[in-house]
């Protein structure tokens, strides 16, 4: 299926008529330990004011999900998929540089580059204006009892990044994973 521009951002919400195809794209997307269980995703979105989720797509057409928190320094991009059909055609990077323009200061976790996937994901990201901090970070687990996630930081402002890491990784970890101590949750085997 080709899907050409114009696209937007629509709120999503648990009653939105695409909130069914987000949660699939969501779960299919991502990997367990990288998204919160759906029920919990469907909730933020009612109950969670800094949380906002948005569909990307045009009149009935379905393209993807953008979810991003509003922080008091930076926005934090927790979750973005382009629909299997519409990836490469230039969707996605058309979406986030759109995004951008709303907000200057745009934070994101990305799967460290080791193979060719995430080495295209890395390189789509720096396209859309982000840079990689070479510091290390663990993503908090979303579940009770499982593991950090090995990610790293990107940034659309790397040496505001750089300097407020640590303040950043903190926020992450409070605000969007619920998580009051970092060493006593951010641990790998």
């Amino acid at each position: 299926m080709i899907m050409n521009f114009p696209f937007d951002f629509l709120p999503l919400t648990p009653s939105s008529p695409h909130a069914e195809k987000a949660c699939r794209l969501y779960e299919s997307a991502f990997p367990e330990c990288e998204r919160r269980p759906t029920e919990a995703w469907l909730r933020l979105m009612k109950d969670e004011p800094a949380f906002h989720a948005m569909v990307i797509g045009a009149e009935n057409v379905f393209a993807g999900i953008l979810t991003y928190w509003e922080m008091p320094e930076f926005v934090y991009v927790e979750h973005f998929a382009v629909v299997p059909e519409a990836r490469g055609g230039g969707i996605g990077q058309h979406m986030m540089q759109q995004f951008r323009q709303a907000f200057p200061r745009v934070v994101l976790e990305a799967e460290p580059p080791t193979d060719e996937l995430t080495h295209r994901r890395i390189a789509f990201y720096r396209r859309c204006g982000f840079e990689m901090s070479e510091r290390p970070y663990l993503q908090p687990p979303y579940r009770w009892g499982e593991q950090s996630v090995p990610l790293v930081l990107m940034s659309t402002d790397a040496v505001w990044l750089e300097k407020h890491h640590e303040e950043v990784s903190r926020v992450l970890a409070e605000r969007v994973y619920g998580v009051k101590r970092l060493d006593a949750c951010c641990k790998s085997e």
